[in-house]
């Protein structure tokens, strides 16, 4: 005679222990997820204190997803830094992950001589990564990027131009994954080093390019008094009057010149002093217009001061 008390009783056992049981291993994946994000948030603010994180999510292969990404950002276009961390779901040799890296850098547009000082760089930097180990890349304005894997730091690349290439392989609009692009950018604009198309009389423009960093060390050289600022990518210098008349009829001048090419300087006027920054808005920095504009705005200084003392 079949004892159907001892079979119901023997499958509420094992759903109340299979039960259990997920609950435990459910209850040990957030609480280890939840103290990876918290390890990888004081990471990112032990160099950008006043960060957040706006946008995370996974990226995947073939099917299989190889990490989740979150994104902190410590303003809302990253003037100030920004930064990304990778948490690994599976193993990653470092020369995959450095050849995977630089193939995605030249599809962002490095030049074949970049990839190639940059490749052996990051062979130095990167480690091999194992499932639930996180890698964060910190943009510090100015600085470049800094690695970090698991807490400590790895390796720097002190160059603003590996930051606009290394972190486009995620935020440059060529990604190859725009989904995940999407989702770590939640609303917000991309980062200032990846300006986006604008429209305009139903025209999509392109920004104008950034300088690269050998284009800004030549072409400051072409400037006489332009200073590169530290907290933005801009160029600043000063002018003195001799009274407040002469200062204002130079900025007339520039006024003009700025109006015709649609490209307007910030500055400060204080009696016969004028100050003046100049920085590519639409872009996210310094640009081809600036340095040209600067050239103008020496020339209009040189003529008005050499009338005003003569």
């Amino acid at each position: 005679m079949i004892n159907w008390s001892l079979i119901i009783f023997s499958i509420r056992t094992f759903l109340i222990s299979t039960l259990l049981i997920s609950t435990f291993l459910i209850s040990t994946f957030s609480i280890n997820a939840f103290s990876q994000e918290i390890k990888s948030t004081n990471e990112v603010k032990s160099y950008l204190p006043n960060s957040k994180e706006v946008g995370s999510g996974f990226y995947s292969f073939m099917g299989f997803k190889v990490y989740q990404a979150h994104y902190f950002v410590e303003d809302d276009v990253g003037m100030g830094g920004f930064a990304l961390s990778l948490d690994y779901l599976r193993a990653i040799s470092k020369e995959d992950l450095t050849k995977a890296t630089i193939k995605q850098m030249l599809r962002i547009g490095a030049s074949e001589e970049q990839a190639n000082t940059w490749k052996s760089q990051l062979e130095k930097i990167f480690p091999d990564v194992d499932k639930g180990q996180r890698i964060t890349a910190i943009h510090v304005p100015k600085t470049g990027t800094i690695f970090i894997h698991d807490g400590k730091i790895i390796g720097k690349i002190l160059s603003d131009e590996f930051s606009r290439l290394f972190f486009g392989v995620w935020f440059d609009i060529k990604t190859s994954a725009p989904e995940l692009r999407s989702s770590l950018l939640a609303e917000l604009c991309p980062p200032y080093l990846f300006p986006e198309p604008v429209l305009n009389k139903g025209l999509t423009i392109m920004p104008t390019p950034l300088l690269t960093e050998t284009e800004r060390k030549k072409l400051m050289q072409s400037l006489h008094g332009w200073e590169l600022l530290f907290h933005r990518d801009a160029i600043q210098k000063n002018f003195l009057f001799v009274n407040f008349v002469g200062a204002f009829d130079f900025m007339s001048q520039v006024a003009k010149i700025a109006e015709h090419q649609n490209h307007h300087p910030e500055w400060l006027n204080v009696w016969n002093k004028v100050e003046i920054t100049l920085s590519t808005h639409d872009s996210g920095g310094l640009t081809q217009k600036d340095i040209t504009l600067a050239q103008q705005i020496d020339s209009i200084f040189v003529k008005l001061t050499t009338n005003q003392n003569s």
